[in-house]
C-alpha cells in the first residue's frame, strides 16, 4: 500500500472516517510507492522524473489517485477539505515502453543476446535450437544446424564492454570447460556487447527502420585449456559470413584423419 506523507506539518484532526483533515489551504505530500509499481508511473520510482498533480476538492479522491496512479492500490478513501498539490512520479515525456515488466534487467539481457545471435542465424538460412533451461547440462544455449552436423552455442550478453576496442575476456567455469573439451563437434562462444546499459536505448525505431545498439563477437571454445578463461577479439564479429566459416569447421570434424 502506497502512503502518502505530509512535506509541510500542518495540525491535524481525527475526521468521521478516522483519517486526518489538513487544516492548510494547500499542503504538499510526498507519495512513497512500491517498487515495481504497477502503474504507468514504474519508471520514475527509479528517479527519472516527478510530476506535480493538483487534486480537486472533494470527499473522496480514491478516484483521482487511481487516475493518476494508474493502480488501485493506492489509498481508496482520503478525505481532504482543501486542495492538495501531490507530487507523484510521472512518465518521461519519450516513454513508449510497457509501464509493467516481467523479466528483470539481468533475463532481458539474457533473452536479447539469444534473439540477436538467432536474428543472424536466421539471416544466415541455419536454425537454431535453443536449449530447455532445464536440461542446460552441456553448458551450451544451443545447437546451429548444418547439413553434416550442428555446432554448439554458448551465449552471454552484456553492457559491460564497449563493442569497440581489441577484445574482451569472460571468466569460465570449471565444468563449462570440462564440457566444451569433451565435445567432438566445435562449441563457439558468442559475447553480444550492448552498447547501452539502459534496456529502453537497445533498440531505436525510426523512418528508415530499426537500429540495435549491439554487435556479437565469437571465438572457438572446445579446445580451452584447463585454466582458461574465455578470450573474445574484437576482429571475430559474428556475421552471416561466419557461418560458412563455422560449417566448415563441422564437415572437418568427419574428415579422415
Amino acid at each position: 500500500m502506497s502512503r502518502l506523507e505530509p512535506v509541510e506539518k500542518g495540525r491535524p484532526r481525527p475526521d468521521s472516517n478516522g483519517l486526518q483533515d489538513r487544516q492548510l489551504a494547500r499542503t504538499e505530500w510526498s507519495v512513497d510507492l512500491p517498487v515495481p509499481h504497477p502503474g504507468p508511473a514504474c519508471r520514475s520510482t527509479f528517479g527519472q522524473r516527478i510530476t506535480t498533480v493538483r487534486l480537486a476538492r472533494a470527499g473522496y479522491q480514491g478516484m483521482n489517485l487511481r487516475m493518476a496512479f494508474g493502480s488501485a492500490a493506492l489509498v481508496r478513501y482520503l478525505s481532504i477539505r482543501q486542495y492538495v498539490d501531490m507530487s507523484i512520479p510521472g512518465a518521461r515525456p519519450d516513454d513508449t515502453h510497457p509501464p509493467t515488466t516481467v523479466l528483470g534487467d539481468k533475463s532481458c539481457k539474457a533473452r536479447y543476446g539469444v534473439a540477436h545471435v538467432r536474428a543472424i542465424f536466421s539471416q544466415a538460412g541455419f536454425p537454431f535450437k535453443e536449449t530447455s533451461p532445464d536440461e542446460d547440462a552441456m553448458a551450451v544455449d544451443g545447437d546451429v544446424d548444418f547439413l553434416a552436423a550442428p555446432a554448439r552455442i554458448q551465449i552471454k550478453c552484456t553492457s559491460q564492454f564497449t563493442i569497440s576496442g581489441r577484445g574482451a575476456t569472460w571468466p569460465a567455469e570449471v565444468h563449462w570447460r570440462d564440457r566444451w573439451n569433451a565435445a567432438k563437434i566445435p562449441v563457439y562462444f558468442v559475447l553480444v556487447i550492448l552498447d547501452r546499459s539502459d534496456r529502453h536505448e537497445w533498440i531505436s525505431h525510426h523512418g528508415a527502420g530499426t537500429d540495435h545498439r549491439a554487435a556479437a563477437f565469437w571465438t572457438r571454445v572446445d579446445r580451452i585449456g584447463p585454466n582458461e578463461n574465455v578470450t573474445v577479439p574484437k576482429s571475430q564479429r559474428l556475421t552471416v559470413a561466419t557461418l560458412a566459416d563455422w560449417e566448415r569447421e563441422v564437415e572437418e570434424c568427419f574428415l579422415p584423419m
